[in-house]
């Protein structure tokens, strides 16, 4: 595959649809930050999936070392994962793509023999979500998120990463 066939991180970025563009309105959340708590939370949830299924010990306790890591940096991923549970599936599903996406341009870039099996997992991803692109998916939590804070639900995000950056 060339380097541009497929898809790629940049194109899930900008994808908007078959031929039309969508405007998004960006709510008044720093996303950046609202999307690296959720990236974590999903991780947690996802690496606390895997644990489940590992046989040895030794595989467990440095699954959990890696779960308790990332909890200290994302003090608050259960309950965000709680208060957007209505959307959750949709967010997990935008961390996957954008996390494969980024494999797939590492790879590529590195010219790397997982090039295809990773364009195959994007395309599979990507056909469950052709609409939506990053920017919107992200501009649907930050709406999400955004009401939670009108309504007292939730920290500030400064203070989310704050917490996060003093974690040891």
């Amino acid at each position: 595959l060339a380097a541009g066939e497929g898809g790629d991180a940049s194109l899930f970025q900008e994808r908007a649809g078959a031929s039309e563009a969508r405007e998004v309105e960006e709510p008044d959340v720093n996303i950046s930050a609202m999307w690296h708590q959720l990236r974590g939370a999903v991780q947690i949830d996802a690496l606390r999936q895997h644990l489940q299924q590992l046989p040895g010990i030794e595989a467990v306790q440095s699954l959990q070392r890696e779960i308790a890591e990332l909890q200290a940096e994302h003090l608050d991923a259960d309950r965000i994962k709680a208060q957007l549970a209505s959307q959750w599936e949709e967010v997990v599903h935008a961390v996957r793509l954008e996390n494969v996406s980024e494999a797939l341009a590492q790879a590529r870039a590195n010219h790397s023999e997982e090039i295809e099996a990773l364009q195959e997992q994007y395309n599979a991803l990507r056909s469950e979500i052709p609409n939506m692109t990053l920017q919107e998916a992200q501009t649907k939590a930050a709406e999400a998120w955004t009401q939670l804070r009108e309504e007292h639900l939730h920290p500030h995000l400064d203070e989310l990463e704050r917490r996060g950056d003093d974690a040891p």
